[in-house]
């Protein structure tokens, strides 16, 4: 792919960003059952103009791709001037953020619920919620997106990052950082530890709907029991 030119519904990428399990990762300090939700800060006030804004943002970068989607598109779908679409939304980069961040928080929350289950049960179930977000066609064209255009669009990807995986790693650190309050876990960095369990529930489920061979719901449950067995023997104080 020839190397693209600046884009200007595109602000430049910030170089100093650090990573969902950097050197300060795991520092989770909230109370057991405190801040487990997915959103991280409480989202303001929507405005039914703001809605529209993210509902047709959502549509046209599924259908024709974030890079794809201009500003001025954005506004016509929603029925709003350009003047109303930046004022919300200073840039496509900033609106890119805004519907990960709805979208993960919807799609996986990660809650109080889960505290009430016994450990293997609260993680089936956390591992299920997460794999219901990337199997998503929306989280799947995203990903795809990303993988041949990001290297030309980095401010995207450190705004998918800062929008989608960076804070679930953090939902997911407390809530293990709870349970290693419950005394169910031993680990050191409840983020990091997050990364390796979210990994290992994501790996071949995502690789196969990537590549358009989705694995069975059968297939996917014995990866999903799998990929805890494993996490349980390396973090649980009594490993399955």
């Amino acid at each position: 792919m020839a190397e693209s030119t600046p884009n200007p519904d595109f602000p430049a990428a910030d170089p100093q960003r650090d990573d969902c399990c950097g050197d300060d990762a795991g520092s989770v300090s909230d109370s057991a059952a405190a801040a487990l939700d997915c959103g991280g800060s409480r989202p303001a006030r929507r405005s039914k103009k703001r809605e529209a804004i993210l509902d047709a943002a959502r549509a046209l970068f599924c259908q024709e791709g974030v890079t794809n989607t201009s500003m001025d598109a954005v506004a016509a779908r929603a029925g709003v001037s350009k003047a109303t679409l930046y004022a919300h939304f200073p840039s496509k980069v900033d609106l890119f953020g805004e519907v990960l961040r709805a979208f993960s928080a919807a799609r996986m929350p990660v809650s109080e619920d889960l505290l009430s289950l016994p450990l293997e049960d609260a993680l089936r179930r956390l591992a299920w919620r997460f794999l219901d977000l990337v199997l998503t066609p929306e989280a799947l064209a995203t990903y795809r997106t990303l993988l041949v255009q990001g290297q030309h669009f980095p401010e995207l990807v450190a705004a998918y990052r800062a929008a989608g995986p960076e804070i679930v790693c953090a939902s997911v650190g407390r809530f293990f950082d709870a349970l290693v309050q419950r005394g169910d876990l031993v680990l050191e960095n409840p983020v990091r530890s997050a990364e390796i369990f979210l990994h290992l529930v994501k790996g071949n489920p995502h690789a196969h709907a990537l590549v358009g061979a989705p694995l069975s719901r059968e297939q996917t449950a014995c990866w999903v029991d799998e990929a805890v067995w494993v996490f349980l023997r390396a973090y649980a104080t009594k490993p399955a």
